[in-house]
């Protein structure tokens, strides 16, 4: 059976440990539900749509990003995952 992405785009926020301390984020993606994403293909590795809907997951986690450093955040600590 075929691995389905679930439908999120999850932003959580741990609270500062003290008032100056600017609040931690994780960003949590997958591609089901990601703006542009009208086919199950494009969610699947190695099908001719997956660039595309790769495309649209990028543009929607970097629409995040974006806010939250509109918003809040002035750092972001990548942690890439291998």
């Amino acid at each position: 059976m075929k691995t389905i992405w679930t439908a999120t785009l999850l932003l959580l926020l741990a609270l500062p440990a003290h008032a100056a301390s600017p609040p931690r984020v994780l960003i949590i993606y997958d591609m089901e539900g990601v703006s542009g994403i009208d086919h199950e293909s494009m969610t699947d590795f190695g099908s001719e749509d997956y660039p595309r809907g790769r495309e649209f997951l990028t543009s929607d986690v970097n629409a995040a990003i974006r806010g939250l450093f509109a918003g809040l955040i002035k750092t972001i600590f990548p942690d890439i995952a291998t």
